[in-house]
């Protein structure tokens, strides 16, 4: 994120924080569509995407004015999510990961390419909450190691094991070997 965008979300949160709650709307405009594919990476049933993201941006509201801008105004909505989406997923108990089109693990033109991506999608729907969600962030959507921890709230050397377990865990999946 440019440094231009993170004075800008804190200039929102200041302002909304001083009172001016359509502050919140463009807070809102600005990060619906990351958070939105956040959701639908953890999830995977677009049905439970909305609610979801109506939650997360409820909870936001709700404790936007003790945000201090120790984080990024997106991690801190990403964690928001990843713990909302958390209950989701214990509440549900199954996962529809096959069913979300859009996520990136994208497919140009080969059949074999393909599958091969919905291959991929399947093993990760497999992994347990805590591997899922550091390949989610650190690989789709691009977060460092050190982000990934902050978002959830571990250590840095967790993130690594988690990594690396889930790495293992997916290369047997794909040579079908589990």
């Amino acid at each position: 994120m440019t440094p231009e965008k993170e004075s800008d979300d804190l200039a929102l949160v200041r302002r909304f924080q001083a009172g001016d709650v359509r502050a919140f709307d463009a807070i809102v405009e600005a990060h619906f569509e990351a958070i939105g594919k956040l959701a639908v990476r953890l999830l995977g049933w677009r049905g439970d995407v909305q609610d979801v993201l109506q939650e997360t941006f409820l909870v936001a509201y709700e404790r936007l004015p003790q945000f201090e801008g120790r984080s990024q105004l997106r991690t801190w909505l990403a964690a928001i999510a990843i713990h909302v989406a958390r209950r989701s997923l214990r509440r549900r108990r199954f996962r529809f990961w096959e069913t979300a089109p859009e996520i990136a693990i994208e497919s140009d033109c080969s059949l074999e390419r393909d599958e091969r991506a919905e291959q991929l999608r399947r093993a990760i729907s497999r992994l347990g909450d805590s591997l899922r969600e550091v390949i989610v962030l650190h690989y789709l959507e691009g977060k460092s190691i050190a982000e990934t921890a902050e978002i959830l709230g571990l250590r840095v050397n967790t993130v690594e094991v988690r990594l690396h377990r889930a790495r293992k865990l997916l290369g047997a999946a794909l040579e079908g070997r589990i």
